[in-house]
């Protein structure tokens, strides 16, 4: 669990890292084809033809980058919890070289941490970190990554701002210009709020439901994803409790609404992740079976669900 997947290509999916039980953390790196007809699919360890001492990490998060030998998968900050050890680095496996490499990014850097939430803006050449935990507690801080330059800078935001929290996640929608946060954790409390930052401006706007509108429970640790003007949120625990539900929020509409699909549904489940292929399927691996308290039952389990 606390892996981190992304699309390698239109049809694979790569995995790198997160932790199997207490003290367990990892730092092999699979991918699997996820072909839109569906059908048997192998997993692939991609063995890494050399190593890094500070690779081994979870409660990360990861870019894909289209480099000029391939694809490489580029994983920022994670490490423990609780932080015996935290890093601010990026990662980077060359996919096809099968080798590792540190990253060199300048600029003003996010603290070491884990638990935060990121997602892409700006045509995929920025990315976006907000939230997570550091040796100094959990934050609210929003940095940004910009690929070009391999730079890291701190915006200037603005407005009421959601309280420090870690567990969350970070959506960006199609036009990528706008973050929705949804949910997360600190101390003891468990979020069932959602922010919206504008990237243009980088404003602060806390969503307000409708009166008796429907809304997801408080949760942290569940997927989100965006495709179209739509974010999906699935799963995830809330105070106790762990969940399997599929939720939909319409940007369009500005309103929530509880999915109910057939057929076979994913168990309950916390730290899983998830990821989106243009063929508007979203596709679901791993995570706990039991709650943060108690981890010690993991899946590696592939669910894929239409979006569309």
């Amino acid at each position: 669990m606390d892996h981190y997947v992304q699309p390698l290509d239109p049809n694979t999916l790569g995995v790198f890292g997160g932790w199997s039980g207490p003290g367990l953390f990892l730092n092999d790196t699979w991918r699997i084809a996820v072909p839109p007809s569906g059908g048997a699919s192998q997993w692939e360890q991609l063995v890494a033809k050399n190593n890094l001492t500070d690779n081994r990490r979870a409660d990360h998060v990861m870019i894909v980058t289209n480099d000029a030998n391939g694809p490489t998968m580029r994983a920022f900050a994670g490490g423990s919890y609780p932080s015996d050890f935290l890093y601010n680095n990026f990662v980077n496996f060359d996919v096809n070289a099968l080798k590792w490499s540190n990253g060199t990014a300048s600029g003003t850097l996010p603290p070491p941490m884990n638990g935060h939430a990121a997602a892409m803006i700006n045509g995929d050449t920025q990315m976006v970190v907000f939230g997570g935990n550091t040796d100094d507690g959990t934050i609210n801080d929003v940095y940004l990554y910009t690929i070009a330059n391999d730079s890291w800078s701190k915006p200037l935001v603005s407005g009421p701002a959601p309280s420090p929290r870690l567990w969350h996640t970070a959506v960006s929608f199609q036009d990528q210009r706008t973050l929705f946060v949804f949910g997360g954790f600190n101390q003891g409390s468990v979020y069932q709020d959602m922010w919206i930052l504008n990237t243009d401006t980088w404003v602060w706007k806390k969503w307000t439901p409708g009166v008796n509108a429907p809304v997801p429970s408080a949760r942290a640790g569940h997927i989100a994803v965006g495709f179209a003007n739509k974010m999906f949120v699935f799963g995830g625990q809330e105070e106790v409790r762990l969940l399997n539900d599929l939720w939909e929020f319409d940007l369009n509409t500005n309103q929530w609404k509880q999915l109910n699909p057939t057929g076979d549904i994913p168990a309950p489940r916390v730290g899983a992740k998830g990821a989106v292929f243009s063929e508007a399927r979203m596709i679901l691996f791993g995570g706990c079976l039991r709650n943060l308290d108690d981890c010690s039952e993991f899946e590696n389990d592939l669910w894929s669900f239409p979006l569309s």
